[in-house]
C-alpha cells in the first residue's frame, strides 16, 4: 500500500476512534454513583409510586428498595422476584389473585428498576441476592415461599442455595441461569468502549423491541399484556438507571452456569420445587427445561402449549391455580410431569 493510502487509512481509523471515544463520553454513564429512579422522571408514568397503597421503602446499605406487601398480614408468605426489565408491578392480576387466595405477597423493584435506587456497582447475582436478603431482614421475614420469574428464577436459585433454611417451597417460572448461549448482541456489548457506546445509544430501542417479541396474545386485545408493554416501554425509555443496570447485568450475571445451585436446591428441597414454562418461550428457551429437570429430578414440572415467555401476564389465573395447589398440598394441576 502506498504512503498516501496508508496515511489516509490511519486518519480514518483515528477519526473513527475519536468518534467512538466522544460518543462514550457523551452517552455512557460512570460505573459509579447513583443514577436515580422513576421518582426523578417528570412525565406521568404507568407505574405510580402508589400503584398499591402498601407502597414502602427499605433503606438498605446498598441503596433503598421499593416494595409492596399484598394480602392478609397473617397469610402464607410468598416472595416474588421479577425479571430483568419490568419492575415489581409487572403482573397485577397475578399478584392480586394470590392475595385474594390469602397469601401475603412481597413484591419489590430490583436495583435500577422502578423506584429502587440505581447504585453504581456490578449487577451480578451477588448484588441481587444481597438486595433480597437485606430486604427480607428489614421486613422481618425469616421463612417463606419464593417465586422467581426469568432472571428472577436464577436469582431465586442463588438465594435458595445460599439460604436454604429460610425457604419453604420454590416456584421457578421460565428461569434463567441454565441457558446454552446468549444472543449474539450480548457478546458485542462486552467489547470495551465500543460495546457500552452501542448499548447506550441503540439499547433502548433494541430492548423495547425485544420485550414485545415473545407475546403470544396481542396487547391490543389483552389488557394484561397491554399493561406489561406500557410499563416495560416506559421503564426502558425513561428510567435514568435502567440502561446501566441492564448492561451491568449482561456483563456480570451468570446466565448459563447455575447448574450447581439448582442441584444444591434439589438436595435441600426434594419434592418442594415446581417449574412453569411455556413451550413457545424464545427468551429463555423451553428447551432449557430439560437441563433444569436433569438437575432437579423431584421437580414438579408444568408446561403450557402455545404460550411464550410472558406466561404470567397472559395466563395469570392458570399460574395462580398451579402455584396455589403446589403451595397448599405439594401437587401441581393438570399438565404436571
Amino acid at each position: 500500500m502506498s504512503a498516501p493510502w496508508t496515511l489516509l487509512s490511519a486518519g480514518v481509523a483515528a477519526a473513527a476512534g475519536t468518534a467512538v471515544l466522544l460518543a462514550y463520553w457523551m452517552h455512557v454513564p460512570s460505573d459509579h454513583g447513583e443514577l436515580g429512579n422513576l421518582a426523578d422522571v417528570s412525565m406521568e408514568s404507568p407505574y405510580n409510586e402508589k400503584f398499591w397503597e402498601t407502597s414502602a421503602y427499605a433503606d438498605l446499605p446498598l441503596g433503598k428498595t421499593h416494595y409492596f406487601l399484598l394480602g392478609p398480614p397473617d397469610g402464607k408468605k410468598v416472595v416474588f422476584v421479577h425479571g430483568i426489565s419490568c419492575p415489581g408491578p409487572c403482573f397485577p392480576t397475578f399478584f392480586n389473585k394470590l392475595a385474594e387466595r390469602g397469601y401475603r405477597v412481597l413484591v419489590y423493584d430490583h436495583y435500577g428498576r422502578g423506584y429502587s435506587s440505581s447504585p453504581g456497582m456490578p449487577h451480578s447475582q451477588d448484588l441481587y441476592v444481597a438486595q433480597l436478603a437485606l430486604l427480607l431482614q428489614k421486613v422481618g421475614w425469616t421463612h417463606f415461599n419464593i417465586i422467581g420469574y426469568s432472571l428472577g428464577g436464577a436469582i431465586t436459585a442463588h438465594f435458595a442455595a445460599k439460604y436454604p433454611e429460610m425457604v419453604d417451597r420454590i416456584v421457578f417460572i421460565a428461569p434463567a441461569g441454565l441457558m446454552d448461549q446468549l444472543p449474539a448482541i450480548s457478546k458485542v456489548v462486552r467489547i470495551p468502549v465500543f460495546g457500552p457506546v452501542l448499548f447506550h445509544t441503540l439499547g433502548r430501542s433494541l430492548i423495547a423491541k425485544a420485550s414485545k417479541s415473545n407475546l403470544t396474545l396481542k396487547p391490543e386485545t389483552h389488557e394484561e399484556n397491554a399493561h406489561l408493554v406500557r410499563l416495560n416501554s416506559f421503564i426502558i425509555k425513561h428510567h435514568p438507571g435502567f440502561l446501566r443496570a441492564y448492561h451491568s447485568t449482561v456483563l456480570h450475571f451468570d446466565f448459563c452456569n447455575s447448574d450447581v445451585y439448582f442441584a444444591r436446591i434439589e438436595e435441600t428441597h426434594t419434592n418442594k420445587t415446581m417449574a412453569i414454562w411455556g413451550t413457545l418461550d424464545r427468551v429463555v428457551p423451553y428447551e432449557n427445561s430439560t437441563r433444569l429437570r436433569k438437575n432437579m429430578p423431584s421437580l414438579r414440572f408444568v408446561s403450557k402449549e402455545g404460550i411464550g415467555h410472558s406466561i404470567v401476564s397472559e395466563l395469570p389465573l392458570f399460574c395462580v391455580d398451579q402455584i396455589d395447589a403446589f403451595l397448599t398440598n405439594g401437587a401441581a394441576l393438570g399438565t404436571a410431569c
